[in-house]
């Protein structure tokens, strides 16, 4: 994978140069942290959400270093080459959302359903995360992307929470050789009135010429304190879900299902909770702008709802739709300021 993300969140000279899991420095410790799956793989706001640090020699941690962000189900939010990235919870099944009537500015789905965007996973973290250090990460069964690079995933463990990487052939530090990440269980913290999950990767080890070789390391990492410490001398990389991931009801009397994959009947590609923004792709069989972008805003609950609205579609990449400056207008979001309608309103089913 590319640069350890850890290492290049935790060891910030040298980590953001890296672009594989396994690039920096070794930032492993010895504390074993064990994790079960994401509870909430399936998309919900509890999702929980794994990444792998990748620390440099020195660094023991940044997450950066494992494949990240790659595969979020087909929409990677880091653009980044990853495909079939989902949210973890292969069972969801629901990602996508009968938000057809809306008249928000960019509902690009109104017509009979089109495919799901969901594609099920095996890797308990599959899915579009927010790294704490910026960006998307995106993992899915095959691929780990981070805004460093792509590593291919090898093999993992729920039960025992680890995933092996390899970096690719053209890493600039340790060209495909093999990292272990590990991740923490996930935790939920209200924010804005919405249940925000989210976990800290860690990588333990890497550089090594093996699969069996990175399974076999004895380094671990302790998550006692993940966001201060455990992963190396450094604090563990954190990512988080979508913090609006769930099953919401619509004023259009719909229901929309938003997760670590999908945003209703568009693939989640990239998104960032402190701008309360999101990029979602179209898929293919999208009766309106078929494999288009979109660009999303939504509102903090107030008496427990909110609103979100299209504010930008049709777009030909991500890059593009992650450029727009279009902007909706919250002052009355129930009756203005989406276009020229009203924005979507959403409540807890």
């Amino acid at each position: 994978m590319s640069t350890p993300h850890f290492l290049a969140h935790r060891c910030l000279s040298f980590v953001f140069p890296l672009v594989a899991l396994a690039a920096l420095p070794a930032c492993s410790s010895d504390d074993g942290s064990s994790d079960t799956p994401d509870t909430a793989t399936d998309g919900s706001a509890s999702d929980g959400a794994g990444g792998s640090t990748d620390a440099s020699a020195s660094d023991a941690g940044d997450h950066d270093a494992g494949p990240t962000d790659a595969g979020d189900d087909d929409a990677g939010p880091t653009d980044a080459a990853t495909t079939d990235a989902g949210s973890a919870d292969a069972a969801t099944g629901d990602a996508g959302t009968t938000d057809a009537g809306t008249t928000d500015a960019g509902t690009t789905d109104a017509g009979p359903a089109p495919k799901r965007p969901f594609v099920a996973h095996k890797l308990a973290i599959a899915g579009v995360w927010e790294s704490a250090f910026g960006g998307n990460e995106t993992l899915s069964d095959t691929a780990w992307a981070t805004p460093y690079g792509v590593a291919s995933v090898a093999k993992f463990d729920n039960d025992k929470r680890w995933v092996i990487t390899q970096n690719s052939k053209d890493d600039k530090f340790n060209p495909n050789t093999f990292s272990k990440v590990v991740w923490t269980a996930p935790k939920t913290e209200t924010k804005d009135g919405f249940a925000l999950s989210s976990i800290y990767v860690c990588t333990v080890d890497f550089g090594l010429a093996t699969a069996d070789l990175a399974e076999a390391t004895t380094k671990t990492a302790d998550d006692s304190d993940p966001a201060k410490s455990g992963c190396g001398s450094f604090g563990w990389t954190q990512l988080s879900a979508v913090e609006v991931a769930g099953t919401w009801k619509t004023n259009f009397g719909s229901e929309e299902q938003i997760n670590r994959q999908a945003w209703g009947f568009a693939w989640l590609r990239a998104f960032t909770n402190g701008k309360n923004v999101a990029y979602t792709q179209n898929p293919e069989d999208a009766k309106y702008g078929p494999s288009t972008f979109n660009k999303l805003t939504w509102t903090t609950t107030k008496d427990g709802k909110w609103f979100y609205c299209t504010v930008d579609f049709g777009l030909k990449s991500l890059a593009d739709a992650q450029k727009s400056t279009k902007e909706a207008d919250a002052t009355d979001p129930a009756k203005s300021g989406c276009g020229g309608f009203s924005w979507t309103e959403m409540s807890a089913k």
